[in-house]
């Protein structure tokens, strides 16, 4: 049970995409973020997407690949504040796991999925 109201309950959802201006949410005919401000690309090359909101408490955040970036052995975590998001993309590689800038994923085809529950 979270310890809010309903009316103070945020969420934050969508499909981010790397393209070739960047990192953007996805929003078109098959797609629609909710409470996506912005994002961006650090200069170490973590994905940072920005809330509409500053929350008061982090109730839960995932972030996943699509199944083009997982059959290619990629995979993502995300640090998380009260009005954003940093993800950072990993590779594995046989035994081997590498942080992947986010600049070097430029893929018309794969997604990486956001929902967040925020008070």
């Amino acid at each position: 049970m979270i310890s809010c109201s309903r009316e103070e309950r945020y969420v934050v959802a969508g499909a981010i995409r790397g393209g070739q201006n960047g990192w953007f949410a996805i929003n078109d005919k098959s797609h629609t973020s909710i409470n996506i401000k912005e994002v961006t690309v650090t200069k170490g090359g973590s994905i940072v997407v920005y809330f509409k909101f500053n929350a008061k408490k982090i109730h839960t955040f995932v972030v996943t690949t699509d199944e083009r970036y997982a059959s290619h052995g990629y995979f993502v975590g995300a640090a998380v504040t009260s009005n954003l998001a940093k993800i950072t993309i990993y590779k594995r590689d046989a035994e081997l796991i590498s942080k992947v800038p986010a600049q070097s994923l430029i893929n018309d085809l794969g997604n990486l999925w956001i929902y967040g529950l925020f008070c």
